[in-house]
């Protein structure tokens, strides 16, 4: 195979863990997506009244009780929770357990607000008159909150990184996984991404008139924009060695990767997909 060609380690996709629109759990997001049913709609998160558009993939109350737990989790915002619980659940398929401490582990985690929606709360409240909020709010403000949140929750002593590159941000923690695996630096990394509504992102998004005031359709004719949302998606990865060797079943293969910049337009694609293009291109050649 090329990857044993090349001389480097192979890959493999062990668990996956998943929070969205359509609830708490891969399962539910499976079902989900099989039902053709929409999680798009009105949404409640803050208020959106002064907005062109009211429609947002807002992910219902939870988690299962079960898995808010500890210490920290009340102290963690609302990015960090989609994190922790997608991480729980993906370490669970893969028939791993916490901590992570004696492992050669790494978390590669994307986000592009962190713990923005409850800065967004501190301030709001802080202009009204005699309103002294709690600092705790501004806590977990910073991006790279989520992936910080998930190794402190397993104890993760490798390297942690963060990604925040707006929508590529997820796909390019999977590369920066990959790589760390393939030289060696960890037999095992925690790939993913998080994020949670604020307005910010949905202010940006309505100013530049990239939303659909329906929910978004992007295989239909009329289609008119896309559609903001939250949540959050965890893969294991692992080098194949380290798979075989504690006896787990891969899911999947993580053949190459590949990553450009279209340095066209700042918010629309280069008109022929250049940098698309160039990006499959070295995905194919890796």
């Amino acid at each position: 195979m090329a990857s044993e060609a090349k001389g480097r380690r192979r890959v493999v996709i062990t668990g996956l863990g998943a929070v969205s629109a359509w609830g708490w759990g891969v399962a539910l997001l499976r079902e989900g997506l099989r039902s053709g049913r929409t999680a798009i709609g009105p949404f409640q998160r803050f208020d959106h009244t002064r907005h062109r558009t009211h429609v947002a993939g807002e992910v219902p109350a939870g988690p299962p009780p079960r898995f808010a737990r500890g210490p920290r989790w009340p102290r963690l915002s609302l990015a960090d929770r989609f994190a922790v619980f997608a991480a729980r659940e993906a370490l669970a398929q893969a028939g791993l357990e916490g901590p992570l401490d004696e492992r050669l582990a790494g978390v590669f985690f994307a986000s592009s607000t962190g713990g923005m929606l409850e800065s967004e709360r501190y301030f709001t409240e802080l202009v009204r008159p005699g309103a002294r909020p709690p600092l705790a709010l501004m806590s977990s403000q910073q991006i790279n909150g989520p992936g910080d949140a998930v190794a402190r929750d397993l104890r993760v002593t490798g390297p942690v990184q963060t990604l925040s590159s707006a929508c590529a941000s997820g796909a390019l923690a999977l590369e920066a996984a990959l790589a760390a695996i393939r030289a060696g630096e960890v037999d095992l990394a925690l790939a993913g991404g998080s994020d949670s509504l604020c307005e910010i992102t949905y202010s940006g998004f309505n100013a530049l008139r990239a939303v659909d005031e329906a929910p978004c359709r992007p295989f239909r004719e009329g289609r008119a924009g896309m559609s903001i949302g939250e949540g959050a998606g965890v893969l294991i990865l692992e080098s194949l060695e380290h798979a075989r060797a504690r006896g787990a079943t891969p899911l999947a293969e993580l053949r190459g990767s590949g990553a450009s910049c279209d340095a066209s337009h700042v918010t629309a694609p280069h008109p022929e997909g250049a940098g698309a293009a160039l990006a499959l291109a070295r995905a194919f050649a890796d």
